[in-house]
């Protein structure tokens, strides 16, 4: 019964996910990894303007398959142009012990279940930094009923660098391996926030989990 995409809003969503990763990059990237986007628009949207080598994680085998035959055009044949993976990200990861990607797009649903909270732990993020080029970064959807803090302090622990928050209605999180400050590129045309203060405490685990947060008052997420 949710929504996997709105056809009214997707260009929104998915032009400042690539577009604001691209701007704070060091350098186009040859070879991305995206996690979850099963709908094939975020990967569509990479292939009109990068000639990169994409592998695709998604659980769900059906998103793919009603993409395929509803929500695209049948005659661009996406996913013969791109290498389509049916699994849970975690486990995909833990079991690539040797591939490597120069940046790493996450496209998760927000973190409202212990399952999907483990897709925002430090367990998760370590395991990204791991499968990245000493150039790589990651950006994420950022999930907007959670503190800020929660997912950038989890981030600054598992090694990552160079987190910001950009964009509005839509937010994203962008990180890389980078040892030196990323300038703000000129004419970077959403609204973007350099984030520094990193606390152990609100570190997102596996073991001890910061998030989902639940609102009592309002009685959900």
């Amino acid at each position: 019964g949710g929504f996997q995409f709105d056809s009214s809003e997707q260009e929104k969503y998915h032009d400042p996910f690539l577009e604001g990763g691209l701007k704070l990059s060091a350098q186009p990237p040859q070879s991305i990894l995206v996690m979850g986007g099963g709908d094939g628009l975020l990967a569509l949207k990479i292939l009109s303007k990068l000639n990169s080598k994409i592998t695709l994680v998604e659980l769900d085998p059906m998103i793919p398959e009603l993409a395929n035959s509803k929500w695209l055009d049948r005659n661009n044949k996406l996913f013969e142009s791109i290498d389509l993976v049916t699994m849970d990200a975690f486990t995909f990861l833990r079991g690539s012990s040797g591939e490597k990607w120069d940046s790493a797009f996450l496209d998760f649903p927000d973190p409202q279940s212990a399952d999907l909270s483990k897709l925002y732990s430090i367990e998760f993020y370590k395991m990204v930094y791991k499968h990245l080029n000493p150039n790589g970064f990651v950006v994420l959807d950022y999930p907007t009923h959670e503190p800020l803090n929660v997912i950038s302090s989890t981030l600054h622990f598992a090694g990552f660098n160079n987190i910001v928050v950009f964009g509005s209605g839509n937010r994203f999180v962008y990180a890389d391996l980078r040892k030196v400050e990323v300038p703000i590129p000129s004419g970077f045309r959403y609204p973007i926030v350099k984030l520094e203060a990193f606390q152990k405490e609100m570190v997102n685990s596996v073991f001890h989990p910061k998030l989902p947060s639940f609102d009592e008052e309002l009685g959900a997420f």
